[in-house]
């Protein structure tokens, strides 16, 4: 009867392993950017309800503010109390999709329709970042929201068409104008 194990078991099991676990890492990078990004989404709920609320204190200058929003951004919010800062020594709050410093602005527009404020967290678009459903992004002064996750280079690998399009083009093609 005989002991232990042989060198080619345990190196075939090591194997075995080594396999498993490089075919696990994609979906735990996976698993993690989606979680990093339902904390993006929770955090710009965050400073929209806290806008929202700073707004209705002056909503009368909203209102006539005509068709135009009113830009407020993160350091006035925490500056006025709405919101608190992920720093010590800075005003800002932290992007947890790459641990950098959240660097859009807010928007806030009276709806004639709802008789009421929205806020919506914005930045200005740039064709080469991937947008997802609820980003709002700035182009030509107007607020756009993606009909669906927007990526240049991922549209570029389905199809070379999309090299010449302007960003005019994306957003005409993969953003809706957002209405009150």
């Amino acid at each position: 009867m005989r002991k232990g194990f042989t060198l080619v078991e345990v190196l075939a099991v090591m194997i075995i392993l080594g396999i498993l676990i490089v075919l696990t890492i994609p979906a735990y990078t996976s698993i993690f950017s989606g979680i990093k990004r339902n904390n993006l989404e929770s955090k710009i709920t965050e400073i929209n309800a806290a806008a929202k609320k700073y707004g209705n204190t002056f909503k009368d200058d909203i209102k006539n503010a005509g068709s135009a929003c009113v830009t407020v951004t993160i350091a006035e919010l925490i500056e006025k109390g709405q919101l608190i800062s992920d720093y010590d020594n800075d005003a800002a709050i932290i992007n947890p999709t790459d641990n950098t410093k959240l660097k859009g602005d807010i928007k806030l527009c009276y709806c004639t329709e709802a008789f009421d404020i929205e806020a919506y967290y914005t930045t200005e678009f740039d064709v080469n970042k991937v947008y997802h459903r609820g980003d709002v992004v700035v182009y030509d002064g107007k607020l756009y929201k993606p009909n669906q996750t927007f990526n240049k280079s991922a549209l570029i690998r389905k199809d070379d068409k999309y090299k010449t399009y302007s960003e005019k083009q994306f957003i005409a093609s993969y953003f809706e104008e957002v209405k009150c």
